[in-house]
């Protein structure tokens, strides 16, 4: 950690060295105390070797001094130069060294007087440092100066060369370990002796917030709409998505909204008719078939709410490995499915056999759930080891979990 101007924020660096970063910190021209904490104190500045914040003998460039301390990258640096004047003095060597520096916490003030034009120069900073591949992801007025604004940024990259920090993964990747951890401890409590919904230990692995995703999932019913990442983004600038709902019944709005988005979308659902006026001529492609494995008791296969009468030895199945090569698809960007429990079956017999899915978004279904809807030959016993055990599973294929919403009309179902 590079720690510029540090004389107001002592206490800030000492945070940083408990940490076990080896942090430096440059005087720039102030007197730095050399006793504060463990961090390593310099007499010189690291800005431009002409023109810079202080004389020439209190001068070395970021580059040299980083050549100087036999660094190769930077995880954090910290600045605080004070006026935009400075900033854009320093800017160049930033831009220069962008690759070799992972974070930056830096504060950009206003000048007195033409309020306008100190906002144009800021903005201009900041454009030029994404530019060069810093992203903001914070950002407040500072608490002692309200004229400044301190920003926090993250090296991502320019173009081709993007790619999700290094650093912020890891943090995420600590975050879901432990929703793991949860995972574990939950195969041992059961907890279907209560009226409590089982769905505790499967809690979020991976925070992610609007608008990465479609809405804030605490405030979700379980009913509404699905919350994919990056939704409108799926098939934008000719990108080739492709969608599968499985489970219509009689609301096909997630159906018509990715195909309206511009996905391949198809549907399937064994249960309804293929003139139905909801499913017949739609801009995505309905398949009177159900995926998965064919059912073998008969009526009581389905809730009576879907079946109507029919005869369920009657249905067509095949399954996803069928569909898929009988559809041409290798790989399917979104597998959506409400089928009212027997998510059970098709989480065993498809999705843990490696079919290749980008999202998946499904309705769980437990052995407390209305047996109107959910026959309780395919809900029994899937009490709280049971989601644990399933989404354990499905953490180590890879898959982690961005929302959780549990069903405002059941509270044994989740979406």
């Amino acid at each position: 950690a590079y720690l510029m101007d540090t004389t107001e924020d002592s206490d800030r660096s000492l945070d940083l060295s408990e940490t076990g970063c080896e942090v430096h910190a440059f005087g720039c021209g102030s007197a730095v105390d050399a006793d504060a904490g463990s961090m390593q104190v310099h007499d010189w500045c690291p800005a431009r070797e002409a023109g810079g914040l202080q004389s020439p003998a209190e001068v070395m460039s970021l580059g040299a001094t980083m050549q100087r301390l036999k660094h190769k990258r930077v995880d954090i640096l910290r600045l605080q130069l004070g006026s935009l004047k400075a900033w854009k003095e320093f800017l160049p060597q930033v831009t220069e060294a962008d690759s070799k520096i992972r974070q930056m916490s830096v504060r950009l003030c206003m000048a007195d007087g033409d309020q306008d034009q100190s906002a144009s120069e800021v903005i201009a900073v900041l454009l030029r440092l994404f530019d060069s591949g810093f992203w903001v992801v914070a950002n407040h007025i500072s608490q002692d100066k309200p004229s400044c604004r301190d920003f926090l940024l993250l090296h991502v990259g320019v173009k081709e060369s993007a790619d999700f920090p290094e650093i912020a993964w890891r943090r995420l990747d600590d975050l879901s370990r432990s929703s793991r951890v949860k995972l574990e401890k939950g195969l041992v409590e059961h907890k279907d002796s209560t009226n409590e919904p089982p769905f505790e230990k499967s809690e979020i692995s991976l925070p992610i917030a609007v608008p990465l995703i479609d809405h804030d999932w605490r405030a979700g019913d379980g009913q509404g709409n699905k919350n994919l990442v990056g939704m409108d983004l799926l098939a934008k600038e000719g990108r080739k998505c492709v969608v599968y709902g499985m489970g219509i019944a009689g609301d096909p709005s997630f159906e018509l909204k990715m195909a309206n988005l511009g996905c391949e979308t198809h549907a399937f659902d064994c249960t309804v008719d293929p003139k139905a006026e909801h499913v017949f001529q739609k801009p995505f492609i309905f398949h009177h078939w159900c995926i998965g494995e064919k059912v073998k008791e008969g009526d009581k296969a389905f809730g009576n709410e879907y079946l109507q009468g029919r005869d369920a030895q009657a249905m067509q199945f095949k399954t996803l490995h069928e569909t898929m090569q009988e559809l041409g698809h290798t790989s399917i960007n979104v597998l959506k499915f409400d089928i009212e429990g027997f998510e059970w079956g098709l989480f065993e017999n498809v999705i843990f056999k490696g079919a290749h899915i980008e999202q998946i978004s499904f309705e769980l279904h437990t052995m407390r759930a209305n047996p109107t809807f959910v026959p309780q030959s395919v809900s029994a016993c899937k009490d709280s080891v049971a989601v644990s055990r399933l989404f354990l599973t499905l953490y180590d294929l890879g898959f982690r979990v961005i929302s959780r919403e549990i069903n405002n009309g059941d509270p044994a179902c989740a979406e």
